[in-house]
């Protein structure tokens, strides 16, 4: 675990518990020293996500359709992770380490949701 990246995610989920801006969840990825955190709560673009995590997002499914539960595509670990694959330009998504998810609202860490415990 990546004590500045949990930092970084606790900081912006406070950041929307203040601000009362509502998004589920705030995660965060890490790359050597690319720390990024994004909220969950829409989807991207199909193209506009890393080939190999589409890959891995498709095999539950189209993006946007549910599996158990989960909108594929739509949580807070899926955007932190294609943002960092995007800037250090990363092709395996392997060597990204995940960080927690806080809900914002309550400022506790959520589980991560099925698709994200078998990609991540």
């Amino acid at each position: 675990m990546d004590i500045k990246l949990e930092a970084k995610i606790f900081r912006k989920a406070r950041f929307y518990q203040i601000k009362r801006i509502h998004h589920s969840f705030i995660s965060g990825a890490k790359y050597k020293n690319t720390r990024i955190s994004k909220s969950s709560g829409e989807l991207l673009e199909e193209d506009i996500y890393s080939s190999e995590l589409e890959k891995a997002l498709t095999f539950f499914g189209n993006i946007g359709t549910k599996y158990n539960k989960s909108t594929i595509g739509f949580c807070a670990e899926v955007h932190s992770v294609n943002s960092v694959c995007q800037i250090r330009n990363i092709k395996k998504i392997s060597l990204i380490e995940v960080g927690s998810a806080i809900r914002p609202r309550t400022m506790q860490k959520g589980k991560k949701c099925v698709i994200c415990k078998k990609i991540f």
